[in-house]
């Protein structure tokens, strides 16, 4: 589906005695219905000027499965040198390596993809659109009854 861009404009000057007139508005109604407006246009036209500048989608999906692919290398070659590691890096390497890979391990351990709480692209590409927001949270409970794993949040549209 193709998107056109709609031009949104304030209203004319005739149009605007015509609204002002129309609804019987006071000058103090008729400043703050102006105020909101152009706050409103200024809004819609910087939140478009993000989207213009945003990479071609085929690009982001190229670099992304390229990155998943290079971390996903070095998951298996630290797992291959997790006995002999400690002899050739340096101090606290491990340590940074292991925060790094912690939603690589989180999803492996659960199955699923474990995507980290940087919704607001997302959140923005669905006002854009139109689309309704619904939070939901949950907690993903292990069988066995033991305590949830993980607090996860999704959005839907």
């Amino acid at each position: 589906m193709k998107q056109h861009d709609v031009a949104i404009k304030a209203p004319s000057a005739e149009a605007w005695k015509d609204i002002i007139r129309d609804h019987k508005l006071t000058p103090a109604q008729e400043w703050t219905l102006k105020n909101v407006l152009d706050s409103a246009l200024a809004g819609i036209s910087r939140y478009r000027q993000k989207l213009r500048n945003e990479p071609d989608r085929a690009l982001l999906v190229r670099r992304l499965k390229k990155f998943a692919k290079a971390l996903g290398e070095l998951r298996d070659e630290c797992g291959r040198s997790v006995d002999l590691m400690q002899h050739f890096l340096p101090y606290d390497t491990l340590a940074y390596i292991g925060q790094s890979l912690t939603f690589s391990a989180m999803s492996e351990a659960l199955g699923r993809d474990v995507f980290p709480g940087h919704f607001d692209l997302r959140i923005d590409r669905m006002r854009a659109t139109g689309s309704a927001l619904r939070l939901l949270l949950w907690n993903r409970v292990p069988a066995r009854r033991e305590k949830p794993l993980v607090s996860s949040m999704a959005i839907w549209s």
